[in-house]
């Protein structure tokens, strides 16, 4: 859960590239699965972004996921889903 200076942390960057490994970091208790970078994008936002359709269902089944987080523009990951 450490962050990088995009205030990003590692994790993120696996559902930015839809990494298979990112299923079983999913499993992860302590995982901040809401956890937001400095641009307020979260780990869905991010695998929305890019279309990785495995990662946002395995997110999704987390209890703990808050899928209504907006950006700093005001998008939630929804919003993502279109472009």
């Amino acid at each position: 859960n450490v962050k990088d200076s995009n205030g990003r942390v590692l994790v993120s960057y696996a559902a930015e590239q839809g990494s298979v490994t990112m299923d079983l970091l999913l499993e992860c208790a302590d995982l901040e699965i809401n956890s937001q970078d400095n641009k307020g994008q979260t780990l869905l936002s991010y695998a929305v972004e890019n279309a990785c359709i495995q990662i946002v269902t395995a997110i999704l089944k987390r209890e703990d996921i808050n899928i209504n987080l907006s950006d700093i523009n005001g998008f939630t990951p929804l919003g993502y889903a279109g472009d």
